[in-house]
């Protein structure tokens, strides 16, 4: 039972320290600065009281509960085992691992063993569990702790004092154990150690106790309590350090007995920490040492854990704050990939994920989590932007150098003086001073300042100097600022426009002068770089544009846009950073691309998720002190090893024209499984301090990569087989096991633990005997083996961590799968011995049967002799009347061995003439040796074109196709020569006619795009719109046409029947009857304007007899916008008008058919638009709307929507092209233009352009 003073330690500290612990998870469970697992009883966990963890030899982690049990943990699930499986009592106080790997579990109710053989797998035959109790001669059933020493004897403190197991053979007795309370400071042990001199440490309920076997007796056993320097009795954890120090965990602290004590039994001196850094301890329960020499306390009472710094010599605490899961802990654990696990009291276990990453947050003290830009001052102060809230500051040195300290931020908005909450980026000039580019103008800070204000703690006042649309800018929303080598100030502002401001020695801006570029002017810029050459390199929306430098002072003499026409991989570019060779990467929406351009040949490398990114959405880049570049993205961040790629890189082959290889690219990804918890990162939000350390900012806050603590894990996982099963039955793992020859569908299960992103764990392995070669490297943890034949087989297996360090050594299982009966050696014997006496027994019958068939076959084969006579001559006279001139050739030298009667007639040699030539002698002597280098080439089956001579130098221009054939017993080749001379000279002519219409229809095409309005005066009349124009043929059908009278502007889409050349002709007849209509007439009305057209059309088309002579239409949509009262009118003919309002889209119906001559279902011409009534058209529809500013309409021809393309070549149809239009309403009209563009390429893909396409888009 527990005594009275345990009793009161848990009286005075259980509740209060739960509702604490409780209290400070609800307001602080998101603010971490490390990233921790938690694992609790959702996750598989029995119970989430951890009293005490154990790592087994083959990687699990076993975690004993107060209640539950215990639970073995693989590092992706959960097993749990009590007292139903054979587990003495629930309640586990310590977990404990002997030197054979034997584990041992100290219980409320005994002691519960397993051997390593079970732990392997390898006895199966044996319960997991072995209990000993008192029955067994156990002091006490409450066994609080266990200690192996240096004999490899156990030993167990429990609360009737100490047994130690010894066995039978030993006591001579039924029991198992030796006892003992004689010596001890109090009967309840807590505690075991012994030293690495041999000593033990005995921490009870009243004092320590020091047990010295080597000392006389009266001297064994000497005491330390409260009297002798301890300030508390209650010892309920012992350590030794690798210096030999003493630590042990009391009801009220740490005490420490140093190395130099230990020898004294008089006068020792602990050292005695009750507190840290204000705050006071309470029981520390579990103490550790880990693999870089600090020590770890698990402490009670809301502390947390508690750090002493090997190098530091300090404590620290790490706490809920930190991303800890509760400040309550009860025990520790260091695995063997150096992992820490903190086991607590009532939220499970948590582990340290890794110490690469800190994350800062807004529960820490951001402005916000939504980080646009983050930067560090010459001061080394870290600054933040924010999307909300204006900016944070960290101040230099008070980030994070110890668990637990805490980093000190100050934060800057518009009630501190800053212009704007939202702040794009932050800006370095080469004095120091800082400016803020924010969403309301531009703040300066006059650098340095101070990092606290003169009481030492609180953050300082300052004083911004701002800048808007009233005091130097042109407009408010600045994304950011740049300065060049020559001292010129740049800055770019949201939505487009680039400029260089003339700012004064005062830090006032005088005046600000526009780029007059049309991308930098139309589209956002993300960045701007200056390269080692001094050129600028501006990031944009639209690819990039280089800006040539020609002058000492800045000067620009050029720009370049640089897009996917010239092989950038994605004209979305968002950052640029170049390399220590002059290499520009470009990190784009589809990519990055490599740009040299000194490079000969090919001036781009392109990179996607193909290559190994794991996004193609790239938002920033930037080159640490090592050279490797960094790339962000919207999954995450990759690390680019540019050493590896440097030295795989191949230089130019001048002599292929060609790269030979380009450099490896090996990324490294970090996401949420390696630490990186923000994701998403943010454009360009990256800088490098002055320490190495990268800082990023996303989406979540802002997170801080520290190098050196980046490590490889070069602890390969622990592989073990978990089973063997045929089917679904289960065959024990035994070596050497014996199966029978039906058990061959074989499936192995196994894991291999690595608690370092265990899902990224993978495997390979074989079947030796049954395939040499490993696996494919995968995730799965099973192998399946199907139809194995008879014989010997080894498995192996190895696996590899999340770094990719794979197993030196296989796990190998070793069986053998016997021979069913009849594959035995006697049941061969039998058959070989029956099957002789078969086959003498036929061969007799056999010879009989050939004799009687050799005489029908005699007489078979003088009948096909005959048949083949026959044959031959069919045959000869069909070589001899084919029209074509056939050719037989010795195979080796080309010698004429026979042709036809039609060769004779054509070449006009005689048969014995044209065997004493050869093939090359019916060529042109200039071409003979090029018909003996393609000679040489297989030509079976093709079609060769040469030029012959007949007897009389008459050239023949041939075609020629050979086969091999047996002729006369020999090789030989046959050859159908067949004249195409007249052939070729109708060709000839084709071409010529075809090129003369070609160049006809270009000049009409000229004509045409005179006579036709320009799409640039669109924007005139609409700043915001775009025609998107692409003609099938050359010249086009479809058509725009628009003009702006008496404050009415007229738009209009034509599709004419036909394209081509015949639609152009119908183009140009619309283009004056319109002109006529609306601008010499004055009519705006577009249902008069169809009906008019109509008329103009009918008109225009009679033949002398009054009548149509060909049936041609017009499909229209045409509207009307009056700017004044900011309406739009519009009637349609076969086609209608989408408008999109506050995103949602209406499409508006035009009339059903096209203006023109069209015939209805009785072929006659269709009256729909002569008839009027009124001063309207008849039933022809008109619709109005009123219009509101941010509205967007379009008109389109149908050759947009009846485009075949995608997977299965269907049409885009008219739904797809509104869903489109509605998810690029974000979007300026020009983008929009360039979307519409590239996704019909993408839909149409291979498949051929089947009309002529016209969209006009035109936002109010």
């Amino acid at each position: 039972m527990i005594n009275r003073r345990c009793h009161q330690y848990c009286s005075r500290f259980i509740l209060l320290g739960w509702l604490l612990s409780l209290i400070l998870l609800d307001s602080s469970s998101h603010a971490q600065l490390l990233h921790f697992n938690n694992y609790s009883i959702e996750h598989g966990l029995a119970q989430s009281q951890i009293s005490s963890m154990c790592q087994d030899k083959f990687g699990n982690i076993w975690f004993g509960t107060y209640g539950g049990g215990v639970s073995k943990f693989n590092g992706l699930t959960f097993e749990n085992y009590t007292a139903q499986n054979g587990l003495v009592n629930n309640q586990v106080n310590k977990i404990i691992k002997d030197k054979s790997d034997n584990l041992w579990f100290c219980t409320d109710g005994g002691i519960s063993f397993i051997p390593v053989a079970i732990l392997s797998r390898a006895d199966t035959s044996s319960q997991l569990f072995t209990n000993y109790t008192e029955e067994d001669g156990l002091a006490g059933n409450n066994v609080w702790t266990g200690l192996e020493d240096n004999d490899g004897v156990m030993w167990f403190g429990t609360n009737e004092g100490l047994s130690k197991l010894v066995g039978k053979e030993v006591t001579e007795t039924e029991s198992m154990f030796i006892n003992s309370k004689l010596g001890l400071s109090h009967n309840v042990v807590r505690s075991l150690l012994q030293d690495s001199r041999g000593i033990f440490w005995i921490g009870t309920e009243n004092g320590l106790t020091r047990y010295d076997a080597s000392k006389p007796e009266g001297e064994k056993y000497s005491y330390f309590s409260v009297k002798d320097g301890l300030k508390d009795d209650f010892i309920w954890s012992i350590l030794e350090d690798k210096e030999g120090n003493l630590w042990m965990g009391t009801g009220e602290g740490i005490a420490r007995l140093g190395a130099k004590q230990l020898e004294l039994t008089e006068d020792v001196e602990f050292d005695f920490f009750d507190e840290i850094n204000g705050t006071t301890l309470n029981i520390v329960y579990s103490i550790i040492q880990d693999e870089e020499e600090n020590i770890w306390f698990a402490c009670w009472g809301g502390v947390g854990a508690v750090k002493y710094g090997a190098t530091s010599h300090k404590f620290s605490r790490l706490t809920i704050s930190d991303g800890l899961c509760d400040n309550n802990l009860m025990s520790l654990l260091e695995d063997f990939e150096g992992n820490l696990w903190f086991g607590t009291y009532g939220m499970g276990a948590c582990k340290i994920n890794n110490r690469r990453f800190e994350i800062y947050s807004k529960e820490i003290g951001l402005v916000d989590n939504f980080v646009w830009c983050v930067t560090e001052d010459k001061s080394a102060n870290i600054w933040i932007g924010g999307n909300l809230g204006g900016v944070t500051r960290i101040v230099k040195g008070k980030d994070v150098t110890e668990y637990g300290d805490k980093p000190v931020l100050q934060s800057y908005s518009k009630e501190q003086g800053l212009i704007g909450e939202r702040v794009y980026s932050i800006f370095t000039e080469r004095s120091g001073d800082l400016w803020f580019c924010t969403e309301e103008g531009l703040s300066r800070l006059d650098m340095p300042i101070p990092a606290f204000a003169q009481d030492g703690v609180s953050q300082p006042t300052l004083n911004f100097t701002s800048f808007n649309n009233q005091n130097g800018l042109s407009q408010n929303r600045v994304r950011l600022m740049f300065q060049d080598s020559h001292g010129n100030f740049w800055i770019a502002y949201i939505g487009g426009k680039v400029a260089i401001l003339d700012i004064n020695d005062a830090g006032r801006i005088i005046s600000e002068t526009v780029i007059d570029q049309e991308t930098l002017k139309n589209f956002d810029t993300y960045k701007i770089y200056e390269d080692k050459h001094g050129d600028l390199w501006f990031a944009t929306g639209r690819g990039v544009v280089k800006a040539l430098i020609s002058d000492s002072k800045g000067g620009v003499s050029k720009f370049v846009n640089i897009t996917t026409r010239q092989g950038l991989i994605h004209n979305d570019v968002k950052t640029i950073a170049e390399d220590k060779n002059g290499g520009l990467w470009i990190g784009t929406g589809g990519g990055i691309s490599n740009y040299s351009p000194d490079r000969v040949g090919k001036k781009f490398e392109n990179y996607s998720v193909k290559e190994g990114l794991s996004s193609s959405r790239v938002y920033l880049l930037l080159f640490d002190n090592d050279q490797n570049l960094w790339v962000g993205t919207n999954v995450g961040i990759d690390k680019l090893d540019m050493k590896q790629y440097f030295g795989t890189a191949q230089k130019f082959d001048a002599t292929q024209n060609e790269f030979k290889s380009r450099g490896d690219a090996l990324f490294r990804h970090y996401g949420f499984s390696e630490g990186f918890t923000g994701n998403e990162t943010n454009t360009n939000a990256v800088c490098k301090d002055v320490n190495g350390n990268l800082w990023f900012g996303t989406i979540r806050g802002a997170i801080k990569y520290i190098p050196k603590e980046d490590k490889i894990n070069t602890r390969a996982p622990v592989v073990q087989l978990l089973s063997l099963k045929q089917f679904a039955e289960a065959i024990p793992l035994i070596a050497d096991t014996e199966l029978h020859y039906d058990q061959n569908h074989l499936s192995f299960n196994f894991i291999g633990v690595s608690h370092i992103i265990p899902e990224n764990v993978r495997y390979k392995y074989r079947l030796l005997g049954h395939h040499e070669h490993w696996s494919n490297p995968s995730g799965e943890n099973l192998a399946v083996f199907a139809g194995l034949a008879p014989g010997s087989y080894t498995f192996e297996l190895i696996a590899s961590n999340a770094d990719g360090v794979w197993n030196e050594e296989p796990v190998t299982f070793s069986f053998a799968i016997l021979p069913p009966f009849w594959k035995s050696i006697w049941f061969y014997i039998l058959v070989i011995f029956s099957f002789v006496a078969l086959v003498y027994g036929l061969v007799r019958i056999r010879v009989k049967s050939l004799k009687k068939t050799a005489d029908m076959l005699k007489e078979q084969v003088q009948l096909k002799t005959n048949a083949l006579q026959a044959s031959e001559t069919q045959y000869r006279t069909l070589f001899e009347r084919v029209g074509d001139s056939i050719f037989v050739f010795e195979k080796n030298n080309y010698r004429i061995l026979d042709c036809n009667a039609t060769a004779l007639k054509i070449y006009g040699y005689t048969k014995e003439q044209l065997r004493s030539m050869t093939l090359f002698d019916l060529h042109p002597e200039n071409q003979i040796e090029q018909v003996k280098m393609e000679l040489r080439v297989e030509t079976a089956d093709q079609l060769m074109i040469y030029t012959h001579l007949t007897k009389d130098a008459k050239k023949l221009h041939v075609e020629m196709q050979s086969d091999e054939i047996i002729y006369q017993s020999q090789p030989a080749l046959l050859y159908t020569v067949r004249d195409v001379t007249e052939r070729r000279k109708a060709e000839q002519e084709i071409n010529r006619i075809n090129m003369q219409l070609t160049a006809s229809i270009r000049y009409s095409k000229r004509i045409l795009d005179a006579i036709l309005q320009n799409k640039s005066d669109l924007s005139v009349m609409f700043k915001d719109s775009f025609i998107f124009f692409k003609p099938k043929d050359i010249v086009s059908g479809d058509f725009y046409w628009f003009s702006r009278l008496n404050g009415k502007i007229v738009v209009t889409a034509v599709d004419c029947t036909g394209h081509g050349v015949a639609g152009a002709f119908m183009s140009l007849v619309g283009n004056e009857l319109l002109r006529e209509i609306i601008n010499n007439k004055g009519i705006y009305d577009p249902s008069v304007i169809l009906s008019e057209m109509h008329k103009g059309i009918m008109n225009t088309l009679k033949s002398a007899e009054g009548t149509p002579e060909y049936a041609g239409a017009m499909d229209m949509a045409i509207c009307t916008i009056d700017i004044e009262k900011g309406y739009l009118e519009f009637a349609g003919a076969g086609r209608p008008l989408i408008l999109i309002s506050e995103g949602k889209d209406e499409l508006i119906d035009g009339n059903k058919f096209p203006i023109g001559l069209t015939l209805n279902k009785t072929g006659k011409a269709s009256e729909l638009y002569s008839k009027k009534t009124g001063n309207a058209t008849g039933s022809l529809k008109m619709e109005r709307r009123k219009l509101k500013k941010g509205d967007t309409f379009y008109l389109f021809t149908d050759g947009y929507c009846d485009q075949f393309g995608g997977d299965k070549g269907n049409k885009f149809m008219r739904d797809r092209f509104k869903e489109l239009l509605l998810s690029i309403q974000d979007k300026k009209m020009s983008e929009q233009e360039n979307i519409l563009r590239e996704s019909i390429e993408e839909w149409r893909g291979d498949n051929p352009q089947v009309d002529d396409m016209l969209v006009i888009g035109i936002k109010v």
